[in-house]
């Protein structure tokens, strides 16, 4: 019985963890009509998420937070992307800082669009 509740929940954990990278891809790469823009991860100011939240979660519960806030203003992302470059980290403890982090997102051209994350602080790539 042991045996099976473990492979029961190893079996959903796959599907889960499947289901939430629908959004993540390594090939940002944009078509006609589209543009990849980028948001450099800080110690504690990103609009998505509280800064205690922030070192506990992992790479690709960073994304989803970023995209739901990105579904309430508005945004509709086609992909999305989040690494880690230690050697774009800052050594400062100040909320505004780099931590090294670099959430990208793919979205169709739209001037209404780009100006709204122009304003919450992404930049084009």
């Amino acid at each position: 019985m042991k045996y099976i509740f473990f492979y029961l929940v190893i079996t959903l954990s796959m599907v889960a963890c499947s289901m939430e990278q629908d959004y993540l891809s390594d090939d940002l790469i944009p078509g006609e009509g589209e543009e990849v823009w980028v948001f450099f991860e800080t110690q504690c100011a990103d609009p998505w998420y509280k800064p205690v939240e922030s070192y506990r979660i992992n790479d690709n519960e960073k994304v989803s937070a970023m995209i739901d806030y990105l579904i309430k203003e508005e945004v509709v992302v086609i992909k999305a992307k989040y690494q880690f470059d230690p050697s774009n980290a800052i050594a400062c403890t100040a909320c505004n800082c780099q931590t090294g982090g670099l959430f990208m997102v793919l979205i169709k051209s739209d001037e209404n669009v780009s100006t709204k994350l122009r304003n919450i602080g992404f930049s084009r790539y």
